[in-house]
C-alpha cells in the first residue's frame, strides 16, 4: 500500500522544496507537516498502528538528524526522501494476514432501514450488505 503515500508526498515536497526556494516560512511548515504526517496516517489507515508511530518517530527525527549534519534545510530534507523511500519501500507492505469478514447468524454484515416519502407515495427502503 505504499504507493498511497506517494500520492500525498508528492504535493507536500513541492510545497516543501517551494518554501525552501522562496524562503516562505508558511510553505515550509505545511509541506513538512505533510510529509512528517502522510506516513503514518496511512499506516494507521491500514490497521498498522506500530507502524504509524514508528513512522511518524522517524519522520521527525530523521531530518533533526540530517539538519545537524549538514547544517541545512537541505540535509533535513536529504533525510527525508531516504526515510520515506525506506518507509515507503519497506514497511508499508501487508504482511500480516487480511482480517476476515464478521460472520452473523443470519448472513447480514449490515442492514439499514430508510423511510421513503412522496407526495404520492410512502414507504420503507432497505439497504443491506448480505
Amino acid at each position: 500500500y505504499g504507493w498511497k503515500s506517494l500520492i500525498g508526498l508528492g504535493p507536500a515536497y513541492s510545497v516543501l522544496v517551494l518554501g525552501l526556494v522562496t524562503d516562505e516560512t508558511t510553505a515550509v511548515f505545511v509541506g513538512g507537516a505533510g510529509a512528517i504526517l502522510m506516513n503514518p496516517i496511512v499506516h494507521w489507515a491500514h490497521g498498522n498502528k506500530g507502524r504509524g508511530w514508528l513512522s511518524l518517530g522517524l519522520n521527525i527525527g530523521v531530518p533533526v538528524v540530517g539538519y545537524e549534519v549538514t547544517g541545512s534545510g537541505y540535509g533535513a530534507l536529504a533525510g527525508w526522501v531516504v526515510w520515506h523511500a525506506v518507509d515507503v519501500g519497506l514497511l508499508q507492505r501487508h504482511w500480516a494476514p487480511e482480517a476476515t469478514e464478521a460472520k452473523t447468524a443470519l448472513g447480514i454484515q449490515s442492514l439499514f432501514v430508510m423511510p421513503m416519502m412522496d407526495k404520492d407515495r410512502k414507504g420503507l427502503t432497505l439497504i443491506g450488505q448480505f
